[in-house]
């Protein structure tokens, strides 16, 4: 996917009758399984390709960035002083990556409504 510069106007306009087609038939109710993710690489890459990428995606998914893993080094109450000027989103981004006991102390810093 990663390789792909453009896409033309009739491949997007045909993926998104596909995908309204598709939502009808299941009410607006869809779900991505992983046996559909699969399919779709499989489809992509074929047998062999798709099995690797597969297989390294499936070994990485538990690899933290080194960032965050850096965020959880820092005290959480020095984060916050760092961040409490920061766009609220910004800040949901950091907690969202911090482990839960080091977010509740940084929650607990700010004093006002973000």
């Amino acid at each position: 996917m990663s390789r792909i510069s453009t896409i033309s106007s009739d491949t997007m306009k045909n993926v998104a009758k596909e995908f309204m087609s598709m939502a009808k038939e299941n009410e607006g109710n869809l779900s991505v399984r992983d046996d559909i993710t699969k399919n779709i690489v499989i489809k992509a890459l074929g047998e062999k390709d798709a099995e690797e990428i597969l297989m390294e995606v499936a070994s990485a998914k538990y690899i933290d960035n080194p960032i965050t893993e850096q965020l959880r080094d820092i005290d959480p109450k020095v984060l916050m002083e760092f961040t409490k000027t920061e766009h609220p989103q910004m800040i949901a981004l950091i907690l969202a990556h911090l482990d839960p006991e080091q977010a509740a102390v940084m929650l607990e810093g700010f004093t006002s409504p973000m």
